[in-house]
């Protein structure tokens, strides 16, 4: 109950079925509603973080810090965020999905 504090995330993402040769630029999430697109809210990681094996990989970021207002948006509307991960050879995504909240 009551506004968010300041707050941390821990995200992990996990990708698969991509070329073993993908190279992934980055993953982050965004502030906007399907079919829309927006800035960079909060990124998890950038590129050469997160390398494939097989044409799949799995990587994890704690601690990222995130203001109270985007906090308390994401809290109030997971909907209207989504996570997007980007290639070298797909620039604006080659993943994307909306958030949901389980909590």
């Amino acid at each position: 109950a009551g506004a968010a504090p300041a707050a941390t995330a821990d995200i992990t993402t996990t990708v698969a079925g991509f070329s073993p040769t993908t190279v992934i630029t980055a993953g982050h999430i965004h502030r906007a509603a399907a079919g829309a697109n927006a800035g960079v809210l909060l990124g998890q990681f950038g590129s050469g973080e997160l390398v494939l094996t097989g044409g799949g990989g799995t990587i994890t970021r704690t601690g990222l810090s995130l203001p109270a207002t985007d906090a308390q948006g994401m809290l109030d509307n997971a909907a209207g965020h989504y996570f997007n991960v980007h290639t070298s050879l797909n620039p604006p995504g080659a993943i994307r999905g909306q958030l949901s909240r389980t909590q």
